[in-house]
């Protein structure tokens, strides 16, 4: 896997964090949240969980469409899980606001069957506000997850345009977004299709008569006469009225939880989700290749097609997590330590360790087992 260059650094050395800190909520959830199973540690970055060899490839089967995913090297669809900050505010391409940010013209049933929540989070960086409370091994995590799906975009850009001409090769849409004035990079995760069993828009009908048709009806009118598809509409107050028909029509809420671990509705998304929330994020990895539009012209972005890559939600859990840190205390008293408190607070002398609460640092001895203990 070759060697992404991105802006993402850890901190060089790690400082001896004081008893406050290892004691506080976020510092326990994220330090459990990167120590669980799943998490994108070291090993899990490797070409051997994460094999080059056809990588990514469709799973029609499985998933039900014409994308590729990416698979781990059992051959199970690949999940990363990785700490990250909500950018709610600065983020451009954050859409959780009301209405699932449809068009302010109105909506209709052909734009509800693509609305989808999108979320735009940070790596954690060591200039947060709340990095003091950022274990090592959590800002590694985060940093790795930006490094691997870099990585993974250049393997896949470079095998596929080995031999294509730099003016035909396909525009990219990569998983990450840059700001160049602001030095940074953002993940782009979006969430599945947020509405099923929506009706077909071209079934759905509704009453069509005007001004001048008023007396020339012949009466009462049959439904089959007096009604059109509300697709076939250009009236924008008639598309909206097929949202009258949606009885059937249920909405599938993310698995995105507070930090109770309860499930938060879509709508609550506004309010209930803030900038610079740190948070745990799931993800698949799926990438579409988009042929060119018919009648495109030569020289338009699309000429070529395009590769869209993209992190899709699995699972968002608020940091801290009431169930982590729940957790993390109670490994605190399980002698099955893995890790010393003196091989984490490495310069501190044996004096000044039994000086210190030893409450405080036995957060490193934790042994996690698994999230189902």
């Amino acid at each position: 896997m070759s060697t992404p260059t991105t802006p993402v650094s850890s901190r060089a050395s790690t400082p001896t964090p004081d008893l406050e800190v290892v004691e506080s909520p976020l510092y326990k959830s994220l330090l459990y949240s990167v120590r669980s199973p799943g998490a994108l540690t070291v090993d899990a970055a490797t070409e051997k969980n994460i094999p080059l060899e056809n990588n990514p490839r469709p799973l029609r089967t499985f998933m039900n469409d014409s994308a590729e995913y990416w698979v781990d090297g059992s051959g199970s669809l690949l999940r990363m899980k990785f700490p990250a900050r909500l950018d709610q505010v600065n983020g451009q391409y954050s859409r959780i606001g009301l209405y699932f940010n449809m068009p302010s013209t109105g909506l209709d049933v052909t734009i509800l069957k693509r609305a989808r929540a999108q979320f735009e989070l940070r790596p954690l960086h060591e200039s947060d506000p709340l990095s003091s409370h950022y274990p090592q091994e959590a800002l590694d995590c985060s940093a790795r997850a930006l490094d691997t799906l870099v990585a993974l975009t250049n393997e896949v850009e470079d095998a596929r345009n080995a031999s294509v001409e730099q003016t035909r090769r396909p525009g990219v849409s990569n998983f990450w977004r840059m700001y160049t004035e602001q030095d940074r990079y953002t993940f782009l995760v979006q969430s599945d299709l947020l509405f099923r069993d929506l009706p077909d828009p071209r079934a759905l009908t509704m009453p069509h008569l005007s001004c001048k048709d008023i007396g020339r009806s012949g009466g009462l009118l049959s439904p089959s006469k007096s009604k059109k598809p509300v697709a076939a509409s250009t009236n924008q107050a008639e598309k909206n009225a097929g949202l009258a028909q949606l009885g059937d029509t249920r909405v599938d809420s993310p698995d995105v939880r507070n930090e109770h671990g309860v499930l938060l509705n879509v709508n609550d998304y506004r309010t209930k989700l803030q900038d610079g929330d740190i948070v745990e994020v799931e993800v698949i990895l799926k990438l579409w290749n988009i042929r060119p539009p018919k009648n495109v012209l030569p020289n338009s972005r699309d000429a070529n097609g395009s590769r869209i890559y993209q992190l899709i939600l699995r699972r968002m859990q608020l940091l801290p997590c009431a169930a982590y840190t729940k957790k993390a205390v109670q490994a605190l008293h399980d002698p099955k330590g893995k890790r010393k408190a003196t091989d984490e607070l490495g310069g501190q002398s044996p004096a000044k360790n039994s000086k210190s609460s030893r409450k405080g640092h036995d957060i490193f001895d934790m042994d996690l087992g698994t999230d189902d203990d």
